[in-house]
C-alpha cells in the first residue's frame, strides 16, 4: 500500500459530532472504503474509483456525502454545476444527501438522485452552512438531516412535503417472502413481519444503539447472513426486551418464531430469508424514506390485510376496521369536544386491540395524552384496558400483536421521546393484558371503582362447546352469583359481563325483561 494511502487510513478514525461520526477521507476511493469497512459491501458499479471528500454517518449508515470547494470556485455557477454532476452518482449510491460547502457561508444541499437542490418548508433551496471543522450549528444540521431522511427520496426534493409513508406494499412483500419460504400460516408469517417492522421502527426512531440497529445488522447480513442472524437473535432481540420489558402476563412487543426458535436461539436455516427480508426493508427506505412518520391508514390496514385471511386460527372474528371506526364515531370518541379525562374505557375481548387503538387514530388529543410528562411518566389521564386469554406461546400472539400495534400507533411520540421506552412499555402493558386460564375475562369481577364508563367490543360469538365455561362458573360461588342470566353461548356471557362491568350498574346483573332477554344499557357499544 502506498505511503499516502496508509496515512489516509491512519487518520480515518472518525470524529464524533453529536449523534454522528464524521470521516475526513482525503484522496481515498470507494473501493478502499469498502475494503477497510468504512462503508458496506454492495454493488457500486462504475463507482469504485470515486473519491468522496468526507462522510457523515449515523448508526453505521452514511447520511451525507460532503464535498469541499474553495470559496472562489464554489461561487462560479459552472464549477458548482459540474461538481454536482460529477459527485452525485457516488453520493446517490451511499445516501440521499450531497452537501457541497466552502466551509464558511456557501453551502449547497443537493438530492444526489435528481441533482436538484433540496428545498425547505418555504420552497426555498436550503443554504444552511456546514463548517466541518466546528459543526458550530449542529442542532440546525441535525434537524435538517432528520427531515431529509424522513422525506427526500429518489424523486422528491422538497422537505415541506411532510411525507407520511404507507408501507402496506412492503408488508405484503415481506409476508409473501416468508410465507413462500416457510409455508407457515398467514398469522405466523404476520407475526414475524411485525417483528421486522418493530426492529426497523425502533432503529429509525433512534431507540436502538448504533451497533444493534438496522443499518449495522443489514451490513452484517450482506457479508454473512448466518452471523447477522446470530447477532440479531443474541444481541438485538435481547436489547429490545430490555427496552420494552414484559408485563405481568409475560408478553411484550415481539415474539416471532421463524427467525428464532422457542428459546430465542437463531434458526440458521432461515438466514437467507432473514437477509432477503432486511433487503426488502432497506430498498423501501431508499425509495420512500425512513419509518419515522406512518400514514394512519397503514396502522389500520396492517392487521386487516393479513388477519382476515385466517381469523379462525386466532380463535376470534376479526372485526373490519370500517366497522370499528363506525362504532367509535357512534360513541362520539372521535370528536374534538370528547371529554376523555377521568374516563375508563375497555375492550374485554380485544384481539389485536383495534377498538382501543383506532380511538388514538381518530382522536389526536387522546393520542397526544401519551406524551411523557416533565418527570418522564406517561399519565394520559384516562384508562384503556384490553383483555384476551391464552395459555401457550401461540396463544400469546394476539396480545403481543396488540402491544406492537400500539407502538406503531404511537410511533411519532416515540420518535420525539426515544429515551422513554420503559414508560411506553409500561403504557403498552397497562393497556393490554393476557389472562392465562379458561375463563379469561369472564373470571374478572370488578369493584365499583374498577368498572368502566365506555365498553367497546366485538364479543365472542360461540354456542357449541361453551358448557365447560359455564361449568367452571357454576363451581365458583362468587362467579355463580355474578352471572345470573341463563342465556345461550359465550356472547350472552360476554354481554352480561359488559353490562355488570359498567360503572353504576350495581353489584348484580340487571334482571331479564319479560321475554327473558338481557337488558343492555345505551352506553354499551359492540362491534358485532
Amino acid at each position: 500500500m502506498p505511503a499516502s494511502v496508509s496515512e489516509d487510513f491512519a487518520r480515518w478514525a472518525p470524529r464524533a459530532v453529536g449523534p454522528y461520526l464524521y470521516y475526513d477521507l482525503g484522496a481515498t476511493t470507494i473501493r478502499q472504503l469498502i475494503t477497510h469497512g468504512v462503508i458496506p459491501k454492495r454493488q457500486y458499479k462504475g463507482l469504485t474509483q470515486k473519491k468522496p471528500d468526507s462522510l457523515l454517518t449515523y448508526q453505521s449508515s452514511v447520511v451525507a456525502v460532503i464535498e469541499h470547494k474553495a470559496p472562489a470556485e464554489i461561487a462560479k455557477p459552472l464549477v458548482l454545476s459540474k461538481e454536482i454532476v460529477e459527485k452525485s452518482p457516488a453520493a446517490a449510491a451511499l445516501c440521499n444527501l450531497l452537501i457541497i460547502t466552502d466551509g464558511h457561508s456557501q453551502t449547497y444541499w443537493i438530492n444526489p438522485h435528481t441533482q436538484a437542490p433540496i428545498c425547505d418548508e418555504t420552497g426555498q433551496p436550503i443554504r444552511v452552512p456546514v463548517n466541518v471543522k466546528s459543526f458550530s450549528n449542529l442542532a440546525a444540521i441535525d434537524l435538517l438531516i432528520q427531515k431529509i431522511h424522513g422525506s427526500i427520496t429518489k424523486t422528491n426534493n422538497d422537505i415541506s412535503r411532510d411525507l407520511a409513508i404507507d408501507p402496506t406494499p412492503l408488508a405484503q412483500r415481506l409476508w409473501q417472502s416468508i410465507w413462500v419460504a416457510t409455508g407457515k400460516s398467514p398469522v405466523k408469517c404476520l407475526y414475524n413481519v411485525v417483528e421486522l417492522f418493530i426492529f426497523k421502527f425502533i432503529s429509525d426512531l433512534r431507540i436502538l444503539p448504533d451497533d444493534l440497529a438496522f443499518p449495522y445488522i443489514y451490513d452484517k447480513a450482506l457479508a454473512d447472513p448466518e452471523e447477522a442472524l446470530r447477532f440479531y437473535a443474541r444481541n438485538t432481540r435481547k436489547t429490545i426486551y430490555e427496552l420494552f420489558p414484559r408485563g405481568t402476563d409475560g408478553t411484550t412487543i415481539i415474539n416471532g418464531t421463524i427467525f428464532v426458535n422457542e428459546q430465542g436461539d437463531p434458526n440458521l436455516s432461515q438466514a437467507t430469508l432473514f437477509q432477503r427480508s432486511l433487503k426488502h426493508l432497506r430498498d423501501y427506505e431508499q425509495e420512500f424514506g425512513r419509518f419515522t412518520k406512518i400514514e394512519p391508514q397503514f396502522k389500520t390496514k396492517l392487521y386487516e390485510t393479513f388477519l382476515k385471511q385466517e381469523v379462525q386460527a386466532l380463535g376470534q372474528y376479526f372485526t373490519p376496521r370500517v366497522l370499528v371506526q363506525s362504532v367509535i364515531r357512534l360513541a362520539g370518541i372521535d370528536r374534538d369536544d370528547f371529554v376523555f379525562a377521568g374516563k375508563r374505557i375497555c375492550d374485554p375481548f380485544c384481539g389485536v386491540g383495534g377498538f382501543l387503538l383506532e380511538m388514538l387514530n381518530l382522536n389526536s388529543s387522546m393520542r397526544d395524552a401519551f406524551v411523557p410528562g416533565n418527570k418522564g411518566r406517561i399519565e394520559p389521564g384516562f384508562v384503556m384496558h384490553g383483555f384476551d386469554k391464552g395459555f401457550e406461546r401461540d396463544d400469546e400472539r394476539t396480545i403481543i400483536l396488540a402491544k406492537a400495534n400500539m407502538l406503531i400507533y404511537l410511533a411519532e411520540l416515540l420518535f420525539r421521546n426515544p429515551r422513554a421506552t420503559p414508560q411506553f412499555a409500561a403504557a403498552f402493558n397497562d393497556t393490554f393484558r393476557l389472562f392465562k386460564d379458561n375463563l379469561g375475562t369472564f373470571g374478572q369481577i370488578l369493584d365499583e371503582d374498577e368498572r368502566y364508563d365506555i365498553i367497546l367490543s366485538n364479543p365472542p360469538y360461540v354456542t357449541s362447546g361453551t358448557s365447560i365455561i359455564k361449568e367452571e362458573i357454576a363451581r365458583n360461588a362468587g362467579l355463580k352469583d355474578f352471572y345470573t342470566v341463563n342465556a345461550l353461548g359465550l356472547e350472552a356471557l360476554s354481554l352480561e359481563w359488559i353490562v355488570i362491568s359498567e360503572r353504576g350498574s350495581g353489584c348484580q346483573a340487571p334482571p331479564p325483561n319479560r321475554s327473558g332477554e338481557l337488558q343492555v344499557p345505551g352506553r354499551l357499544l359492540t362491534g358485532g
